[in-house]
């Protein structure tokens, strides 16, 4: 079973999903702003899932003021990645409508964006795709950005936290994992964030590896705050800036490997 059909199959949760946090945030915020980055990419995803999901949907057919919201977003000048996924789900309400010219229309205004995005997202499948139809998109296109946008709208009902605080509300989590591992012996790896503006909780797991004498891997000591906020965080992150991409992944297993190896070479 190809990765596509999985993905298309979980547009509906997607949607759902996506359109709960933003009629959450509507209420929050009257109108909701449009640099919100979260808001942004939530928009753009729920369009995309619900074109994929819902037989009868068109973009033409959604609310008068979610229209006018997802034409900002399409125009917005200095937010590729939210335009990104707006154009993606443009292109792909033209291949379900089966008007070939709004899908060469969408392809054109697409390409100069294109040509600015440092990672991949369904603009690109589209683009190496020109002569796929609405069923080969939705069988192949990844829905992977909607879960990413969905984290990052999130973000917005957490309220910050003091380091005192975070270290009570942490402590039986930790404890719980300490008595795991003398309970059964297995070895611990501790990563901190990879997000260098995420200091505190970082700091947290710096103090409760030394406390419990933990290897830990510090991904912000390994890593210059200049190497890891590159090129607006897109290098190491996915759009939410704040989760890591495959590239910040990649990182993290590199710099974990070493320590996981000299764990289990002990035991």
């Amino acid at each position: 079973m190809r990765r596509g059909s999985t993905c298309s199959r979980g547009s509906g949760r997607a949607r759902a999903s996506l359109d709960a946090v933003l009629d959450a945030m509507e209420k929050l915020t009257a109108p909701p702003p449009a640099s919100r980055p979260a808001e942004r990419h939530a928009l753009a995803g729920a369009a995309l899932a619900r074109l994929f999901e819902d037989a009868g949907f068109v973009l033409g057919e959604a609310s008068t003021a979610r229209r006018e919201r997802w034409r900002v977003l399409l125009d917005e000048e200095g937010h590729d990645d939210g335009r990104a996924w707006m154009a993606a789900a443009e292109w792909v309400d033209a291949l379900k409508r089966d008007d070939a010219a709004a899908a060469r229309a969408a392809a054109d205004r697409a390409r100069p964006l294109l040509a600015r995005l440092p990672a991949r997202t369904p603009l690109h499948w589209l683009a190496e795709h020109p002569d796929a139809g609405f069923a080969q998109a939705r069988e192949e296109l990844e829905l992977a950005p909607p879960r990413a946008a969905w984290l990052g709208v999130l973000r917005i009902f957490f309220r910050s936290m003091d380091p005192e605080e975070l270290a009570r509300a942490t402590a039986p989590a930790f404890d719980r994992l300490a008595q795991l591992q003398q309970r059964g012996g297995f070895p611990v790896v501790l990563l901190t964030y990879l997000d260098c503006e995420k200091s505190v909780p970082s700091d947290r797991l710096r103090a409760f590896a030394g406390k419990r004498g933990f290897p830990l891997a510090d991904l912000q000591a390994l890593h210059p705050a200049a190497e890891l906020l590159s090129d607006g965080k897109r290098r190491y992150f996915v759009v939410d800036r704040s989760h890591p991409n495959e590239a910040g992944y990649r990182l993290m297993a590199n710099a974990a490997l070493p320590l996981v190896r000299a764990a289990l070479a002990t035991r």
